[in-house]
């Protein structure tokens, strides 16, 4: 052991780690708890990750218990890594062990997986903290854990953001009841987004944009298309560039279901109005249905937005949807008569 000691104290960590696997090969030799610690950090420092795996294991197989500060130490390494995989071993092992992470710790790993998008890390976790634990959780955190769950493909998950919003809404934030309302809007939920959107105006949490999005998706897929008019009305300033899809959705039900073209380009314009991101398919379907109209007014209103926004690139327009400015005049003097 006094050998294994001064090679970790020399930073020989190569040959530490080649003596501490024939020490733990050898079932004669006592297993002291300070030698798995400095092992497991020196493998990381190695980026000998399968080698980490391994002492792991060996740790738990002979139940040898390791400080929480060394787990800590361990868990910020593997987080600086972004070996989240191995990471979530760890955090497992401490828990089997009887330990918690420190809140700090829990957030950043946390965070840290939802950054980097593995979200089903995210859920493990967050099922495996305990319930004082997970209060504790800050914006970020908890932001992962209901981004998470809104995620998942499965329904279950997904609805399971309302529960998590609920336990959490007292933080006095409206974002977990955004993630929650966007999540239940994807499960099909349409009455739970209105409902929780009234619970959050209820407490007197800001109804930010993509609530009111929300909202307004949930009417126009549940069929209520005037209440869904109403709330883009009232809070078009409010939802200025994130009202798009309400209004693509829209537009589809009134020119495909109803067949009422005029009110489907009414609404092009006022999409067009509130949104500074309208993309090349949505001018390209706004001028094919204007041009539909006996009369060119909506048309002509459409080009004069189309010029404001400027970064729409008209070579990818086709040809026929954009009218010499010449039959502008051509058709105000025909209106006229």
């Amino acid at each position: 052991m006094a050998t294994f000691g001064a090679l970790i104290k020399t930073n020989k960590f190569d040959q530490a780690l080649e003596l501490f696997k024939t020490l733990m090969n050898n079932e004669g030799t006592p297993r002291h708890a300070w030698t798995y610690s400095k092992a497991l950090g020196a493998a990381i420092k190695l980026n000998k990750y399968s080698l980490v795996m391994e002492i792991l294991r060996h740790l738990q197989d002979h139940d040898v218990k390791i400080p929480a500060s060394d787990y800590t130490k361990i868990l910020t390494s593997c987080m600086e890594a972004k070996e989240w995989a191995l990471a979530l071993s760890m955090l497992s092992a401490m828990q089997n062990q009887g330990m918690q992470p420190s809140s700090s710790t829990l957030n950043l790993l946390v965070t840290g997986c939802g950054k980097d998008t593995f979200w089903n890390m995210v859920i493990e976790m967050y099922n495996g903290t305990p319930e004082d634990l997970r209060q504790l959780l800050d914006e970020k955190a908890l932001g992962a854990v209901l981004l998470a769950h809104s995620q998942a493909e499965s329904e279950e998950f997904q609805l399971r953001t309302v529960e998590i919003c609920n336990v959490h809404k007292k933080t006095g934030e409206s974002f977990p009841y955004q993630v929650a309302m966007f999540a239940v809007l994807e499960a099909n939920q349409y009455s739970e987004v209105i409902s929780l959107a009234a619970d959050a105006a209820s407490q007197g949490l800001e109804v930010t944009p993509l609530m009111c999005r929300s909202v307004v998706m949930a009417h126009i897929r549940s069929g209520s298309m005037d209440e869904a008019r109403q709330l883009l009305e009232e809070n078009a300033r409010r939802m200025s560039n994130v009202s798009v899809e309400c209004y693509r959705e829209l537009i589809h039900h009134y020119a495909e279901v109803c067949s009422d073209r005029l009110e489907a380009c009414k609404l092009c314009v006022l999409m067009m109005q509130n949104n500074a991101d309208v993309n090349v398919d949505d001018w390209r379907s706004a001028l094919e249905l204007a041009l539909q109209l006996p009369d060119r007014a909506i048309y002509w209103e459409l080009r004069k937005w189309l010029r404001l926004h400027g970064g729409v690139p008209l070579n990818e327009l086709r040809e026929h949807l954009l009218l010499p400015e010449d039959n502008h005049q051509l058709d105000s003097a025909a209106s006229l008569q």
